[in-house]
Parts: structure tokens; C-alpha cells; sequence
């Protein structure tokens, strides 16, 4: 029996998928989650992710077949390579098929196709609250609203399968003004126990592989996340963005022993880099590690600007301090300055407010019970009217 997965072509959607997969395996011990790769850049940006690729490594079986795109006939090819799948999945009984957002490419409904027979095919999406992301992007009524470089995109004939697999209840409102249906709750896989013993197991052994360092020599860690919709979101240009992390990197460092981690999405990396070499730190390093990865060893996460990401460092109970200013009609919808300031965050939307908040030494956060109430978190059930 096994889950066949579609890899997704945005790398966002395999923070929703991989932990899923590894809790469904745990939950159906006779199950072996299978990923394809067809697209060569994703699978190397995956790479990079060594949490999540870890867990691809010692947990799943995956293929990349992201060389048929170089060559000839490789509408031809992708089928060859295809249908051993297909036959799997037709003879074979209650094997599942994943797929992102909607069933469209000629591989996803082939794939579908051959399954329909004796198994269960679903759609899923990223991790996110889109209950506050129905403020954002539709009126009252659930018609979109037009704004200058952050509209909504609507999905005119969303196949979903035998379910589109999401977060929360909390969703349903925003994801049907979208256009998507078929809705089955599964909670946020961030959450889901599997996931949450991985991190704790295997955080420290990854992160001294990649670094080519001992966390142990440290006294203490705290990271620093740059979420790549500083611009899109709070309407900032590259001047912003870095006197605040020039901000950070000064005060963060004065500690002896403090261990200072980066992560970015892949936007800028070589300026950063630059940047970072003209502070001429030595404790400071940019890492390819999970965002919960980097929570779970951290005593303060600071996040440039608002983002998703939240959920990752929520989840393992770390105090969060968003950084970001939004424009007056962003304050309309959000009074108190964040999307997310609704599960207790800290936010900082001046530099003064930053610098306070760097400086002290204890902040309090949510606790697990609250952010899973609040969120709206359901674990992962194995039924007829869910996932079977």
C-alpha cells in the first residue's frame, strides 16, 4: 500500500506535505509514502531544506525525473516512467494519491485516473490561518476586493478530488469565496506528534552537519526569519529591511556565546551574504534548517515581517516578535498591527519597540494547549468521513 505524492512546484506546499505523510505513515503502519520529483529546481531547493529532506531520506521512497524535461519526446517519456504507477495503483486497493491545490496536469490526472478504481485521491494546500486572509482579500459578501499589487487569485474549476485537505474549520469561509470545495479538516501537520518527535530527535544532529559546528558551545541561540513578503506585505524596500536587521545583528551580538541563525527564502541570498560579511561576526550563520527546527533550540525567534512561518515557531512554543510596519488600510483591518496578533505575538513596528524587545532577557508565549484552541487544530483521524 503506498501514498503517492505529486511533488509540488512551489516549495511552500511541502511544509504541509511531508509532515502529513509522516504522520499518515505513522497512523497506517503498512503504508509507504512515495514522492515525484519532475522539476529539478524544486527538488534542489528541497535539498537544501535538511529537515524536511531528511525525513524524505529515512521515511519515504521519491524519484526525481526532472531529466525528461531536457530531453525529446518527453511527453513520451513522462508516460513510460508513469505507468508502472498506474498499474500499481489500478490492481492495488486503498492507495492514496496526493496532489497540491487541484487536479490538473496530465501526470496528476493520470495518475488520478488509475487510482479512482480501487483508491483515494487528495488535494491539499499550504499551512496558513486563511480565516485572516478572508479580511485581506474579499468584502463581507465574498467578493474580491482589487488592490494594488495584492490581489487574490480565484480558482474557476477547482477538482478536488476526494477532498481538499485543510487546516481548520476556521478556513472554510475563505477557501469558498476562492472557489475550492470538498473540505476535510486534518489540522496543522506542524502540530501532529510525528512531526513534533522528529524535531526534537534530530534537530541538533542536522543543524552541526550543515554548519560544521557544535550548538553545545553556546549559551544561547536565537534566530532570525526573513519572510519573503517583507515587500509585498508591508510595503518596504531594501533600505527598511536592512536597518532592521542591522538593528538586530548589533544587539544580538554583544553576548558572548549567543549563536545568531538566518534563515531566509531564497530572494536575495548574495547581498545578504555581502552584508553579513561586512559585519564581520563570527557568530552569525545562515542556515537551510526548518523554521521548527530553529524554534525548538531558540529562546527568541524575530521574524521580518509577517508571514505564515508563525505556525512552525508557535508550535514549539518560542516567543515570536514579529517585525513590520503596515500601511493605514492594512491598520483598518488589523488595529493591532499584525494578521497574527490574535495568538500572541510580539510586534515591533518601530525601531525603539525593537530594541526593547531585544533587550529583554524574558518573554512570555502561548502555550501549546491555548495557540491549538485558538488556531483551530484538529489531529490527523483516520475515518470514513475523513481520510481513509
Amino acid at each position: 500500500m503506498i501514498c503517492l505524492a505529486v511533488a509540488p512546484t512551489r516549495i511552500g506546499s511541502f511544509d504541509f506535505l511531508i509532515p502529513f505523510l509522516l504522520e499518515l505513515k505513522e497512523k497506517k503502519k503498512n503504508l509507504k509514502p512515495v514522492i515525484l520529483f519532475f522539476d529539478n529546481k524544486i527538488f534542489l531547493e528541497l535539498k537544501k531544506n535538511i529537515v524536511l529532506f531528511e525525513i524524505i531520506k529515512t521515511n519515504f521512497i521519491y524519484f526525481n525525473f526532472s531529466f525528461i524535461s531536457y530531453l525529446p519526446f518527453k511527453k513520451i517519456l513522462k508516460l513510460i516512467f508513469l505507468l508502472p504507477f498506474g498499474i500499481y495503483l489500478f490492481f492495488k486497493k486503498k492507495n492514496i494519491v496526493m496532489v497540491r491545490v487541484s487536479i490538473v496536469s496530465f501526470t496528476e490526472k493520470f495518475l488520478t485516473y488509475c487510482n479512482s478504481f480501487n483508491g483515494k485521491t487528495y488535494t491539499y494546500i499550504s499551512n496558513n490561518t486563511y480565516n485572516d486572509l478572508f479580511n485581506r482579500y474579499f468584502d463581507k459578501k465574498g467578493k474580491a476586493l482589487k488592490k494594488h499589487k495584492d490581489n487574490v487569485s480565484l480558482l474557476k474549476n477547482h477538482i478536488s478530488g476526494d477532498g481538499f485537505l485543510i487546516n481548520s474549520k476556521k478556513g472554510i469561509k475563505f477557501f469558498t469565496a476562492k472557489g475550492y470545495k470538498n473540505f476535510k479538516i486534518v489540522g496543522f501537520p506542524h502540530l501532529y506528534n510525528s512531526f513534533q518527535k522528529f524535531i526534537k530527535k534530530n534537530t541538533e544532529r542536522l543543524i552541526n552537519e550543515e554548519l560544521k559546528i557544535n550548538l553545545k558551545d553556546y549559551k544561547n541561540i536565537e534566530t532570525i526569519l526573513v519572510n519573503k513578503f517583507w515587500g509585498r506585505w508591508s510595503s518596504k524596500n531594501s533600505q527598511w529591511f536592512y536597518k532592521r536587521l542591522d538593528l538586530l545583528l548589533d544587539n544580538l551580538s554583544k553576548e558572548k556565546k549567543k549563536l545568531i541563525l538566518i534563515r531566509t527564502y531564497p530572494i536575495f541570498y548574495e547581498n545578504l551574504n555581502n552584508f553579513i560579511k561586512k559585519k564581520n561576526l563570527k557568530n552569525i550563520h545562515i542556515t537551510y534548517a526548518h523554521p521548527s527546527s530553529l524554534s525548538f533550540i531558540s529562546k527568541k525567534v524575530y521574524a521580518i515581517a509577517q508571514s505564515s512561518v508563525f505556525i512552525n515557531c508557535l508550535s514549539f512554543q518560542v516567543p515570536y516578535i514579529e517585525i513590520s510596519n503596515i500601511n493605514k488600510y492594512q491598520r483598518k483591518m488589523y488595529p493591532k498591527g499584525s494578521l497574527y496578533s490574535n495568538y500572541k505575538i510580539y510586534i515591533a513596528d518601530n525601531l525603539a519597540k525593537l530594541k526593547t524587545l531585544i533587550l529583554k532577557k524574558k518573554l512570555l508565549y502561548i502555550s501549546k494547549k491555548e495557540f491549538i484552541n485558538r488556531i483551530g487544530h484538529q489531529n490527523l483521524k483516520l475515518r470514513k468521513d475523513n481520510i481513509s
